[in-house]
């Protein structure tokens, strides 16, 4: 069944923003969740059937397997156990700041930055892939049927990593050992420690939708430079400005030029809808001392 997307109810508009702004739970100082590596089951849950997931074609060529959102939320909201997306459902909202980022929604940025992969023919064979905030992990995925040697997959909520991102990317591996090409880590990424990424660094990072909380964007520019091998690349799709939260592009941009470490550079614009953008961030080469 082939899966299409309009891209005008996928944007972030103000009532989006406003119904996640929880404030009788933000008064509370509200600890962040602890990092923790996610560990795959040997084989996909067969509660999974084919009727739960749909196929994304996101444009020539490219055809991804993607569990629905609202089947994975079904399940979560009927489990016993205390989890964000029961959070989620008692606030009727699609994000809540420290206990729900949006990561069972499939964010249009994702779909440009796969789009983008593919056009521009980014190298992802061979190198190793951080997918920072992944969600359903569409790019991570798409990485990895470009024969990427391994993706660590990272988002905020375990939820999603669980019920979400690793059964989509069994449904799109084959018979590629998913323990081998695959690593999941939970967590804000202010509290990711060393120890739990195992690469240690990565040769591509990408991300999208990531830079819409300006508070957030110093925790994900340390992780970004902590991860990143000195002759990476990073590639951030995102909105141009995020109506209600204040985020976007240009603030982005901004940040990254005053840190001094990175050049940062549109590399794509679409302009369609809510105007969007690919940044391509590459390190700066270091000047060689006269003396």
């Amino acid at each position: 069944m082939d899966f299409q997307f309009n891209f005008s109810l996928g944007d972030f508009n103000r009532t989006d923003l406003e119904t996640h702004d929880c404030r009788e739970e933000s008064s509370d100082q509200r600890s962040l969740p602890a990092s923790e590596e996610i560990l795959p089951e040997p084989q996909l849950c067969p509660e999974f059937l084919e009727s739960e997931y749909e196929v994304l074609k996101l444009g020539k060529n490219i055809a991804i397997n993607c569990l629905r959102s609202r089947s994975v939320e079904g399940r979560l909201g009927g489990l016993n156990d205390d989890n964000c997306i029961q959070k989620t459902m008692a606030n009727h909202s699609d994000l809540i700041p420290n206990v729900y980022e949006g990561g069972l929604k499939v964010w249009e940025c994702s779909l440009d930055l796969v789009q983008y992969l593919k056009e521009a023919r980014v190298p992802l064979e061979g190198l190793h892939i951080l997918d920072l905030g992944c969600g359903a992990g569409l790019p991570g995925i798409f990485a990895l049927q470009q024969n990427a040697a391994q993706v660590c997959f990272q988002d905020f909520n375990k939820e999603v990593l669980n019920y979400l991102t690793i059964p989509n990317v069994r449904l799109n591996i084959g018979d590629r050992d998913i323990s081998e090409t695959c690593q999941f880590i939970s967590g804000d990424w202010g509290q990711i420690g060393d120890d739990l990424i195992a690469s240690n660094r990565f040769d591509v990072i990408l991300t999208s939708e990531t830079i819409y909380n300006t508070d957030s964007v110093p925790s994900l520019y340390t992780l970004m430079k902590r991860t990143l091998k000195p002759e990476g690349m990073i590639l951030v799709a995102a909105k141009t400005h995020y109506f209600g939260v204040g985020g976007g592009t240009r603030l982005f941009e901004e940040y990254i030029q005053k840190q001094l470490d990175f050049r940062i550079e549109v590399c794509k614009k679409i302009t369609e809808g809510v105007q969007r953008e690919i940044l391509q961030m590459k390190y700066k080469e270091k000047k060689v001392s006269d003396g």
